[in-house]
């Protein structure tokens, strides 16, 4: 069994049971693997996993593979490769899976929802010198944002820079439900940490778009008979507009206190005997 205090910052534990340890020696150079398949990360808040983790290194070489899904290894991954001093490419690849499953707490992240699910890409790359690139896509499926249906939530982003200094997004998207606007801000790796301060700003999208659609087969409901009645008729209409600022802090030294702020603006009203 295995513990570590202050593993990324000073209020991250890492948790290791089971722990496999091997050592080599060839030509005065050591190489190190150890591996767990239940490892977790104590965070303020809360705790991330249990996950499995392969970790190997060697003089100017380590390796780190994380298996986030033990009922399904192959499918959410993270693979971080590193030298002495930085992580110099990093793969994350995780096929639409509930959080839950993949050692993701919704409520330590802030998230709501009956039955969300996560689904994710991401490639980073250090180049020559000071500067790295980062390309990243997915989407949060059935996110409750207290509005009248759960929305899905997609993203599509690329960054590059100075990692000290900070990726800056650029060409970055997102869309929650039918609002979809640019993705702005910047991501910077800090005291073992990543943290993402990022804005976002949507719209204008119709208010109609928003209206939760009548349950399909409930003939016997007088609610629906009337929705149906007046559709067919032209009777009423949601009109207006919705526009959308916000927000997103997140840290990965403690997730807990991520912060997502969500502005919308609204002229929506309901218009009688539209056409």
């Amino acid at each position: 069994r295995l513990t570590w205090a202050h593993i990324a910052g000073d209020r991250v534990r890492l948790e290791a049971s089971n722990v496999h340890l091997e050592a080599t020696v060839a030509a005065g150079a050591a190489t190190v693997r150890a591996r767990s398949d239940n490892v977790t990360l104590a965070l303020p808040g809360g705790s991330l996993g249990p996950w499995g983790v392969d970790v190997e290194r060697s003089p100017g070489v380590s390796r780190v593979r994380v298996t986030l899904d033990a009922t399904a290894p192959g499918a959410a991954t993270l693979r971080v490769d590193g030298d002495d001093t930085r992580a110099t490419r990093a793969e994350l690849a995780i096929k639409r899976s509930p959080l839950a499953r993949l050692g993701l707490p919704p409520a330590l992240f802030g998230l709501h929802g009956k039955d969300l699910e996560l689904e994710a890409l991401l490639h980073y790359e250090a180049a020559a010198g000071a500067r790295a690139d980062l390309t990243a896509s997915g989407a949060l499926h059935a996110l409750d944002l207290g509005l009248p249906r759960p929305l899905d939530v997609s993203w599509k982003a690329a960054a590059s820079g100075d990692p000290a200094q900070g990726l800056a997004l650029s060409r970055s998207r997102l869309a929650a439900g039918p609002l979809e606007g640019s993705l702005t801000g910047v991501v910077q790796a800090r005291d073992g940490g990543v943290r993402a301060d990022l804005a976002w700003t949507a719209g204008p999208v119709p208010c109609a778009a928003f209206e939760p659609a009548a349950a399909e087969g409930d003939a016997l409901d007088l609610a629906y008979q009337l929705r149906k009645l007046a559709d067919a008729a032209g009777l009423a209409r949601l009109a207006g507009e919705i526009r959308a600022q916000g927000a997103l802090t997140f840290d990965s030294r403690d997730p807990s206190a991520s912060r997502v702020r969500l502005l919308p603006t609204s002229t929506c009203q309901v218009a009688l005997f539209a056409r």
